[in-house]
């Protein structure tokens, strides 16, 4: 790079839009790489930590989760918790309970502010910015394969995946 006039180093960040980087003439070469090394880790923390939009829910929202040791505690287990349902006001539907051979946890939501005409359009809106994470996903893989590969490895180290059985 000695010798020339200045010149930049272009990445992409989101879809539709990149970020440069204004090198002087004087530049060496090792300098960089340490810059695209720098860039790399830029590009694989925004891969990372970029925030993905949240899905629109329901005014009412039940989450359940049960474990059992056979079928049929797990099948108790569901009745309990209809039982539970039906006997409570939403927001009284929260905690954790079961016996010896089953468990649950149940959490009532309600959110009066959601109804139907505003959740729909939410979901429009989810969707287009799950499409536009992709692509931009989809983009970063095709110009820098090395970056999600390595945010790809850096995830299953943080958060490995058990073999199936």
């Amino acid at each position: 790079m000695n010798g020339r006039e200045g010149t930049s180093i272009s990445f992409p960040v989101r879809a539709g839009e990149t970020w440069e980087i204004e090198m002087e003439a004087t530049t060496t070469e090792t300098e960089v790489q340490k810059l695209q090394k720098r860039i790399a880790a830029l590009e694989e923390r925004i891969l990372l930590l970029s925030p993905h939009p949240k899905r629109p829910h329901r005014q009412f929202v039940i989450e359940v989760g049960l474990g059992g040791d056979t079928w049929e505690d797990v099948r108790r287990g569901i009745l309990e918790i209809a039982n539970t349902i039906n006997d409570r006001e939403i927001d009284a539907v929260d905690g954790v309970m079961g016996g010896p051979s089953v468990g649950f946890f149940i959490r009532g939501k309600h959110d009066p502010e959601m109804t139907h005409e505003r959740y729909h359009p939410g979901l429009d809106q989810y969707d287009a910015a799950m499409n536009n994470e992709r692509e931009t996903l989809r983009q970063l893989e095709s110009s820098r394969p090395e970056i999600v590969a390595a945010a790809k490895k850096a995830l299953e180290e943080e958060f490995p995946i058990p073999p199936r059985k």
